[in-house]
């Protein structure tokens, strides 16, 4: 893929043509082979296409304005010690000045803030850590009296998730989670072999991929849904042949989520960081290995398990709407000491304080971090992926780069590898109507799915 100015041409290996992608407006063109990025008049191309609407950017976040996600840094420590974790095995650290965990009046005092700096009211309220259930007791003290805050404000209730490692799971938690319909979020890289290479307890060799497995089947016997969040190192990728990333993600189908978030590894461990030329090449043929397969399915009718941040860049491109993925800035983390942080990977970070529970949030600085956009960086101005992305982070941008807009580079090559694959899909339903029809069709099912579950995604109407 080479790009220049809003045309990419995408190169199509098992078709007989290539494709030309106009970015602003989704349009996409069959060409020859032969023809090259140099070949193409642009002027003449903008001149065909200056009446076909654009996609539509969202407009510039107000701070105060419409409804945020709020979370708790419940725990600034963990159980686990796993080996890329970016809060240094889940310790942030160990700040001194900062308690160990979140307290009950603390929690209550940052709602009440909270729901006074947007009187619209909350979208979503995360327990984050470290290990949130370490923190369990508090959290479970405060959960029914904030819905009653929402109810005697006459406020829609928040949805309430919780991010954990999914070892400390018990019974009562479980129960407890289902009562409040508390959506759970587990930690997982692939089968017990690649796991468990990466994530471990820190006070025991027991295996954590049989530990959360087990947690999982206790899930399931509740009937509680739950989306798994896994983790590519050079693990995955070293040594890729063709079918890994099928027999990998296969592997994790034996669970029974509703759907699973994937992101490339941000370390400076040498096993584990995804760097040289070769690891690269093989991340991004994972990649359009991991999205095919998943198109596939869905062309199939077989919705189960689909990851839907993978599969967004098809629904983002087909609907012509920019995705503004990174929610730094217009949501907000407020850590044990009762600071406010853009969100969780700046908590250690001064400079990106942006309030905190006595005095409230800095308007100025929340509204000027929602604001930072992709298309500011250097590297994002000519990607094809720019109005899509979905895996542009400024904190792990800043924390691995101490620049917001320096991208990581395996993240791109993951990112630009389905927005490719993406393309090259829409071209093909564009040639064959009921092929199209079916996968839309599809789509619709695998979105209510998500819908009836409690998770939301991204509408097709």
């Amino acid at each position: 893929m080479k790009s220049k100015f809003d045309y990419y041409i995408v190169e199509c290996e098992d078709q007989t043509y290539n494709v030309l992608f106009h970015q602003p407006t989704s349009k996409i063109a069959y060409i020859s082979k032969n023809i090259r990025q140099d070949d193409l008049i642009c002027d003449e191309l903008d001149k065909k296409l200056e009446r076909i609407p654009k996609i539509r950017k969202s407009i510039e976040l107000q701070h105060g304005k419409g409804k945020i996600t709020m979370t708790f840094m419940s725990a600034r420590t963990c159980n686990l010690g796993c080996r890329y974790c970016f809060a240094g095995k889940g310790e942030y650290e160990k700040k001194d000045n900062k308690p160990k965990y979140f307290t009950y009046k603390l929690y209550m005092q940052g709602l009440m803030r909270g729901v006074e700096t947007y009187p619209e009211g909350i979208k979503r309220i995360g327990f984050f850590g470290g290990e949130p259930l370490l923190n369990f007791k508090e959290i479970k003290k405060f959960i029914p009296e904030c819905i009653q805050v929402f109810h005697q404000k006459r406020l829609s209730i928040p949805q309430m998730t919780i991010t954990t490692n999914a070892t400390l799971l018990t019974e009562e938690m479980i129960d407890f989670f289902k009562e409040y319909k508390v959506k759970l979020s587990l930690s997982l890289d692939g089968n017990k072999e690649i796991n468990d290479r990466a994530r471990k307890f820190k006070c025991t060799e027991h295996s954590v991929y049989d530990d959360v497995v087990e947690k999982c089947k206790m899930l399931d016997r509740k009937e509680i849904s739950y989306v798994i969040q896994a983790t590519i190192n050079a693990n995955h990728i070293n040594q890729f042949k063709k079918g890994d990333a099928v027999h990998w993600i296969q592997s994790l189908e034996k669970l029974n989520y509703i759907n699973i978030s994937i992101i490339p590894v941000e370390t400076m461990l040498s096993d584990l960081q995804i760097v040289t030329e070769e690891q690269l090449q093989n991340l991004g043929l994972f990649s359009k290995e991991l999205i095919k397969y998943f198109l596939d399915k869905i062309q199939k009718g077989d919705i189960k398990k689909i990851a839907s941040l993978v599969i967004m860049p098809i629904i983002q491109i087909a609907k012509k709407e920019y995705l503004r993925s990174c929610t730094s800035g217009r949501s907000f983390i407020w850590d044990t000491d009762g600071k406010a942080y853009p969100c969780h990977m700046f908590c250690n970070e001064n400079e990106f304080l942006i309030g905190d529970i006595e005095e409230g949030i800095n308007s100025d600085k929340s509204e000027f971090l929602a604001n930072i956009d992709r298309e500011e960086g250097r590297h994002c101005q000519k990607c094809i992926a720019k109005l899509v992305c979905s895996v542009w982070c400024k904190g792990i941008q800043f924390l691995s780069n101490k620049d917001v807009h320096e991208v990581c580079k395996a993240r791109c090559v993951y990112q630009i590898a389905i927005v490719e694959e993406c393309v090259k899909y829409l071209a093909v339903l564009g040639k064959n109507r009921e092929l199209s029809e079916q996968f839309w069709r599809n789509y619709k099912r695998f979105n209510e799915e998500l819908l009836d579950a409690g998770y939301k995604h991204r509408s097709i109407e």
